[in-house]
């Protein structure tokens, strides 16, 4: 349970235990529930911010002191461009959240420089190719309103969900960005 302090705390010290040394921490736990801000309760937003943002400051604080004894590592922390770069309806916890990742590395990333430790963010996005519309149950969507089919589809066909860094192609396009703080 990442957001649970002592935890965290415990199995960090289970793993420099076992392996007595951390050189590279991921935090890739992440969570997502759709629901508009104006209908959203507090267990619901909270959910999103004890994962997304709780969890992930709990690992890296366990983390860290292991790290900087040893004068060096690496903190990846992935996100999404949902909430930097892009959001749709029913995604402000969600967005708000992946965005606050952005900032926690890149301040962070400015704390830890003198210990030749790396903070990196990559900010994940849908790979979306032609041959995904072509599938029978996507075709089938009616509810202009469903999320993801219709909407993904509307948005390709716009290119509207396509931004920032990534290629377009004749027969696809996808997007996956990601910013490299030091």
């Amino acid at each position: 349970d990442i957001t649970s302090e002592e935890t965290v705390k415990e199995t960090v010290n289970a793993a420099y235990q076992k392996f007595g040394k951390i050189d590279i921490l991921v935090n890739n736990a992440g969570v997502c529930k759709l629901e508009k801000f104006i209908d959203m309760d507090d267990e619901l937003r909270d959910y999103h911010f004890d994962i997304n943002i709780i969890g992930t400051w709990n690992v890296t604080k366990a983390v860290l002191p292991i790290m900087m004894k040893n004068n060096n590592g690496a903190i990846i922390n992935l996100s999404s461009v949902t909430g930097p770069m892009v959001a749709d309806s029913g995604e402000v916890a969600y967005a708000t959240t992946k965005a606050a990742l952005y900032g926690f590395t890149k301040s962070l990333a400015r704390e830890v420089v003198d210990n030749n430790i790396k903070g990196l963010t990559i900010g994940q996005q849908y790979l979306m190719f032609e041959t995904m519309f072509k599938h029978k149950k996507i075709n089938e969507q009616k509810d202009e309103n469903h999320y993801p089919h219709t909407q993904l589809r509307a948005a390709y066909r716009r290119g509207s969900w396509y931004h920032g860094v990534g290629r377009a192609e004749s027969s696809h396009r996808e997007h996956c960005g990601s910013e490299y703080f030091l």
